[in-house]
């Protein structure tokens, strides 16, 4: 008996039968493969992880997520999409500031409310993916691909810094990003 797909594609999976990695049909299996090789884990050539997913598929799924929420992305300007995006940067902070408490041994009666390591900890990657799902979309709204900018400035700090290594952006074989009117004025020359 054959199970189908969990792409939704229709087809049958080709059965993997381990922890964390999805039975996908021969079609989804080399398409996921092509994903991770654009991804930037993928161009520095970091194995895939099990359901790691690329930046521009988290950005286009914060995309769709958002209509959901009764929003969109031209309801909010540039500068309300970085404000939310600050604001969870901001808590990230509160919660290494916890953490550090708890290194030092200090805060008295503040650190005596703050809950354990673990519980703090996943707190933090609550907060980081908050943050994340906010600079995606203002990435979004200002037309710009996460990955593109990541991968852009990762090659600048490398440059800059006289770091031998890869550089993303040719292993992720894409323009650098464009802003909104520059895509529209490239639209009209086509």
């Amino acid at each position: 008996m054959s199970l189908p797909c969990e792409n939704g594609c229709g087809r049958d999976a080709v059965p993997h039968h381990s922890m964390g990695r999805p039975d996908l049909c021969a079609g989804c299996e080399e398409a996921a493969k092509h994903r991770h090789e654009t991804t930037i884990a993928g161009a520095v050539g970091l194995p895939p992880l099990p359901g790691d997913l690329g930046m521009n598929h988290y950005q286009k799924a914060s995309e769709e997520r958002l209509g959901s929420f009764g929003h969109d992305l031209a309801g909010f300007s540039l500068l309300e999409w970085a404000g939310a995006a600050a604001g969870e940067v901001g808590e990230v902070a509160n919660v290494c500031k916890k953490l550090r408490r708890q290194e030092l041994k200090v805060g008295g009666r503040w650190a005596e409310r703050d809950p354990d390591k673990a519980t703090l900890l996943k707190a933090l990657a609550g907060e980081i993916g908050d943050s994340l799902a906010y600079l995606s979309l203002l990435a979004s709204a200002a037309g710009l691909s996460l990955a593109e900018c990541a991968a852009e400035k990762f090659d600048f700090a490398s440059e800059y810094q006289g770091w031998p290594g890869e550089r993303l952006m040719e292993k992720l074989a894409v323009e650098p990003p464009l802003a909104p009117e520059a895509k529209e004025e490239a639209e009209v020359v086509a």
